[in-house]
């Protein structure tokens, strides 16, 4: 079973809303880390992602920074964190 997940600089797929309606991540852990200067992935993608999330009914860990289609040693270290946290 899996509990707890991370997503680097991504977005959800069209549709994604739909799914969340059910609430399928009910009190599951998710990180997510976006840079705020990508050019791949716009941000607002990721900050739409984490509201669908939420929705969804996952624990949602954000950390935006200002990089671009990267990890920045801030959300490493968070993500560090997160996994130390939910193994």
């Amino acid at each position: 079973m899996v509990n707890s997940v991370a997503g680097l600089s991504g977005f959800l797929p069209q549709g994604a809303e739909a799914l969340a309606r059910n609430k399928p991540l009910q009190d599951k852990s998710i990180f997510i880390a976006h840079g705020n200067q990508d050019n791949l992935v716009p941000v607002s993608k990721a900050r739409q992602a984490v509201e669908i999330l939420k929705f969804a009914g996952a624990k949602v860990t954000y950390c935006e920074d200002d990089v671009g289609h990267k990890l920045s040693a801030n959300c490493f270290y968070g993500l560090e964190s997160f996994f130390k946290k939910h193994h």
